[in-house]
């Protein structure tokens, strides 16, 4: 008889047991569900319509046109603003680098900053060395597209750090006048100075940290290219090793304002000469 009541017990206890984790299960599947109805809301705002706006924009990958962050200008007035573009470094994200350069590009216009479309064996996107040029021209086309009238076309201002700076280099040399200054950072740079006139480019800014291993070559670089016709300067980023300045946003403007004519070329060199 005892037997039998212990028996009962334990079964009324398993049934409450089941009873609580039936109820449990039916709040968490509630719970599952409101929350992929509040993401597919969050999905379907992020898919409206673009409005301009000043917070930077990421647009995916979609088909052959290339995954690209954007930064609109901070004047969101009508009329088209200048673009730069800057190429991120080997198996880096764009994301990683180009908040760096957008505080003070975008107080002049558009920063585009598109990703690479191959990938590293390790992760992080890379250059292809063929297809370089179609993604970077994509990516602006695609800015043009969302924001239409609003970008200057001509004119544009070319970045790009490590590989990304040896990727500028080479679209540099081919741009065919749409590159008009170029600033490469960090990188075993080799510009050839009537190819660069060939094409419109106008000014081509050098730069390393001081611990940078590419520096003096980057420096030397600079002073040749001048030699052969091409305004042409170094500007240290400070005691650093092959990355950015400490105080980009300091450093930046000093640079675009030898980018922007309005120091002398040789007073620059000098300068640069002596950090």
């Amino acid at each position: 008889m005892l037997f039998h009541r212990s028996v009962r017990r334990l079964r009324r206890a398993n049934g409450r047991i089941c009873l609580a984790l039936g109820l449990a299960t039916l709040a968490f599947s509630a719970s599952g569900r409101a929350a992929t109805t509040a993401s597919q809301g969050v999905e379907t705002r992020t898919q409206s319509p673009p409005t301009f706006s000043t917070e930077p924009v990421w647009l995916a990958a979609d088909g052959d046109k290339p995954e690209v962050i954007v930064f609109p200008p901070r004047d969101d007035s009508d009329g088209p603003k200048p673009v730069a573009v800057m190429l991120h470094g080997m198996c880096h994200a764009p994301e990683h680098e180009c908040p760096y350069f957008a505080n003070v590009m975008t107080k002049r216009g558009w920063l585009v900053c598109p990703r690479a479309s191959l990938t590293c064996e390790g992760g992080g996107p890379i250059w292809s060395y063929t297809k370089k040029y179609d993604t970077v021209e994509a990516a602006v086309d695609r800015v043009k597209n969302r924001y239409p009238g609003r970008v200057r076309d001509e004119n544009r201002t070319l970045m790009g750090f490590s590989l990304g700076a040896l990727a500028a280099m080479d679209l540099a040399h081919w741009g065919n006048g749409k590159w008009q200054t170029v600033v490469l950072i960090g990188a075993k740079v080799m510009p050839w100075g009537w190819q660069l006139k060939k094409n419109g480019v106008e000014r081509v800014l050098m730069a390393s940290g001081d611990r940078d291993m590419m520096r003096w070559h980057m420096f030397d670089q600079a002073r040749r290219l001048s030699r052969r016709g091409v305004t042409s300067t170094f500007m240290g980023m400070g005691d650093v090793g092959h990355w950015f300045a400490r105080d980009m946003d300091s450093w930046l403007e000093g640079a675009l304002a030898w980018m922007e004519v309005t120091e002398d070329p040789k007073d620059l060199d000098e300068r640069a000469a002596s950090r």
